[in-house]
């Protein structure tokens, strides 16, 4: 038996719900990091079998460069295409992209379909309700603010 926080256990209820769906993305974004932490999120990768994308250790010394909120996109699901990926540290680039860039981000990412899946834990102030009320939960993934 694996041994996890509850918290860990709480991530992965969630993902249990949402891997099945027709959209297989979950956004993880906590209003407090001690919610759901990095650390929780590192412990799900060798427990649901899942690749780990770092991005502040795939850009490490390019992390003041702009980089345009489709590059990250398709650099998720490109590796996503293969197993379930957990994406972490993508507010090097986020917090450089406009207000309407995140949000074209996020919604895109929610509403993309065949990969394995993606969770994403993103530390963001950006109300994500819009997200949330203008698109059925039917045609996309799932927001999750724990």
């Amino acid at each position: 038996m694996i041994n996890i926080t509850i918290e860990a256990q709480r991530l992965l209820e969630k993902w249990q719900t949402c891997k099945s769906l027709r959209y297989p993305v979950l956004v993880v974004a906590p209003i407090h990091p001690t919610f759901i932490s990095e650390n929780n999120l590192l412990e799900i990768p060798d427990f649901i079998g899942a690749e780990l994308l770092d991005f502040e250790d795939r850009y490490r010394g390019q992390l003041n460069r702009f980089i345009p909120w489709y590059v990250i996109r398709d650099e998720i699901l490109k590796e996503a295409v293969e197993k379930t990926v957990i994406v972490i540290h993508t507010e090097f680039f986020y917090d450089k992209w406009t207000g309407e860039e995140r949000t074209t981000f996020l919604r895109n990412l929610l509403r993309q379909d065949g990969h394995k899946g993606v969770i994403l834990g993103i530390y963001c102030q950006d109300n994500l309700h819009p997200i949330v009320d203008n698109i059925s939960s039917k045609d996309r993934g799932m927001i999750w603010n724990p």
